[in-house]
């Protein structure tokens, strides 16, 4: 797989997400998962082999004064930058390939580095206006733990036994709950009371429960209320 882009100096890579992949076919792949998702192909730059070294040109040698000028200032005032700059040097000396995707919107800059990873990428980062973030790939979430909460609504209060495979309300009698997760601590938990479907929306980092009931034939009530760790 060829470098998309002949020749250019490459000054600094502004509002771009680069990784590098050591895979080409796995390259083609992730350039292609990255099209699907709305990026243009023009905005898109694979960099492999001695050509594309040069491109880089850490010292600006290669490109004349003015390179070597702005090679300079690089190293003057953000000089861990040209080390990130030189590491892709290295990675393109060794065979990898590097994808450069420009992308200045923090979700787009987001949904690249997500791809990038997808694909095998590592060091995957974002180069703002001389400012480099690094996008590392999230750590997949624990499974979550069974705990039982109270929740409490109109003054009454509900206790709950949620776990990564449902929900239990307990009491004199175990009444099973359909629970699904709807964010790292938002969960929707609906059961039967006699003639009424009750609903919770909870929000068990911020301690807060909204319920809404609705009896056979009658319009559903909706309470605001607190949910509380128990155990």
């Amino acid at each position: 797989m060829e470098s998309t882009t002949a020749g250019e100096f490459i000054a600094y890579p502004t509002n771009r997400v680069v990784g590098t992949i050591s895979d080409g076919d796995k390259t083609q792949q992730a350039v292609a998962a990255l099209v699907k998702a709305g990026f243009d192909r023009g905005e898109i730059e694979v960099l492999h082999g001695d050509q594309d070294v040069r491109r880089l040109d850490p010292s600006g040698d290669e490109h004349g004064i003015f390179a070597k000028l702005q090679r300079t200032l690089v190293r003057g005032a953000v000089g861990s930058e040209l080390k990130h700059l030189t590491h892709h040097v290295s990675d393109l000396q060794a065979g990898r390939f590097v994808v450069m995707v420009l992308a200045p919107e923090r979700r787009n800059r987001d949904v690249a580095a997500d791809i990038l990873h997808a694909h095998g990428a590592e060091f995957v980062g974002f180069y703002g206006r001389w400012a480099y973030e690094s996008l590392p790939e999230e750590s997949p979430e624990a499974p979550f733990t069974e705990k039982t909460y109270d929740i409490g609504a109109d003054h009454e209060t509900v206790r709950i036994r949620l776990g990564g495979d449902g929900a239990t309300i307990l009491g004199a009698t175990l009444l099973p709950a359909v629970a699904t997760a709807v964010g790292a601590s938002l969960w929707l938990v609906s059961w039967r009371s006699n003639e009424t479907v009750i609903v919770h929306a909870i929000d068990v980092e911020r301690g807060i429960a909204y319920t809404s009931l609705t009896p056979r034939d009658s319009a559903p009530t909706h309470v605001k209320g607190t949910v509380t760790v128990v155990g």
